[in-house]
């Protein structure tokens, strides 16, 4: 494997981590809440699939602007992992609000 694809795969790796993180964290979070409301694993809340479509429409995102500018590889490389993992965390925040606004008008 060169050095350029396993750049890339690093960077993919990252930004679907933070992606993953920001539907799969608030799911747990609900989840265990649930169950300690009600005192039963019963209470666990039903996983969505719109989850997972949510986490692939991102990495399109993501693939798209690598592929329209493939010098933003090199950009992310210079942050540390945690950071492209919480730009892509808060990036998700960031898509929502625009498609809202957009959604509303």
């Amino acid at each position: 494997m060169n050095e350029l694809t396993r750049d890339v795969l690093n960077v993919t790796i990252y930004l679907l981590a933070g992606s993953a993180l920001r539907f799969i964290l608030p799911y747990i979070v609900v989840g265990l809440a649930a169950v300690g409301e009600k005192n039963t694993w019963k209470a666990w809340p039903i996983w969505q699939w719109k989850y997972v479509t949510s986490i692939i429409l991102a990495m399109l995102g993501y693939g798209i602007a690598v592929v329209a500018n493939p010098e933003s590889v090199a950009g992310m490389l210079s942050l540390t992992p945690m950071t492209i993992i919480g730009i892509a965390y808060f990036g998700q925040d960031m898509a929502s609000q625009v498609i809202k606004f957009f959604r509303n008008k």
